[in-house]
């Protein structure tokens, strides 16, 4: 299986308007229902984030996602699923992707960031918290979320990711109502950069193509990759 790495423009100011006039409530409950609109139940990728043009973050951001699927291939879904309005703010002609390089093996090291949510559930409750709240959190917000991630990468991904490699790159709070009968929630939306090395790559791969932690549904937990020299 050959896992590719897709690349699409994404219109901000079309998605801004889509996005009101069908009622989403924040962001990225309209990416995954962006996602879900262009590429149908099958063909959906399980891990994908849209990263902002920094230059122009009202304007342009840039789908990535994980598929087994080819550009070309994903096209042709967008093409049959897409209405008029979604396709001007996802263009399929604009789709490219490259094969990312497999298989992996026990001991390579790369650098990594992750866009993620370090939330808990309390026992019997259907509100989310920020991570930093329960009793055993670490003394500051940053060692909480990095000991957190670290866990998780050992656990999800098959890797070791040493603490003094973590660096919190954005911290954002954001509220968050999936339906009108749901719970208002307020939500830590962090990025994390870091290092790791693989040590099961069976899980690693997996990792890859579902991302990992919440909320991967909404465009979190896509792990992107660089060599661990860049």
């Amino acid at each position: 299986m050959t896992l590719h790495l897709l690349q699409a423009d994404i219109d901000m100011r079309n998605m801004a308007r889509w996005s009101a006039a069908e009622g989403h409530s924040d962001s990225p409950r309209a990416l995954h229902c962006l996602v879900f609109h262009t590429f149908g139940s099958v063909r959906v990728p399980r891990a994908f984030v849209a990263l902002e043009d920094p230059d122009q973050p009202r304007e342009h951001a840039t789908l990535l996602a994980y598929s087994t699927s080819t550009a070309e291939e994903l096209r042709e879904v967008a093409r049959s699923n897409q209405s008029p309005v979604t396709a001007g703010i996802m263009n399929p002609y604009t789709f490219r992707s490259t094969s990312v390089p497999q298989p992996w093996r026990e001991g390579t090291t790369l650098r990594f960031q992750v866009r993620t949510v370090p939330t808990f559930r309390p026992r019997g409750s259907v509100m989310e918290l920020d991570l930093h709240r329960k009793q055993d959190a670490s003394p500051t917000r940053e060692e909480t979320y990095y000991h957190w991630l670290r866990r998780l990468m050992a656990e999800r991904a098959g890797a070791d990711a040493p603490l003094h490699t973590m660096e919190l790159t954005k911290y954002n709070q954001r509220t968050v109502r999936r339906n009108p009968s749901s719970p208002i929630m307020t939500l830590p939306d962090v990025t994390i950069q870091g290092a790791c090395a693989i040590e099961d790559p069976e899980k690693w791969a997996y990792a890859l193509t579902v991302g990992i932690g919440r909320h991967k549904a909404y465009g979190y937990g896509m792990l992107l990759l660089s060599s661990a020299r860049s």
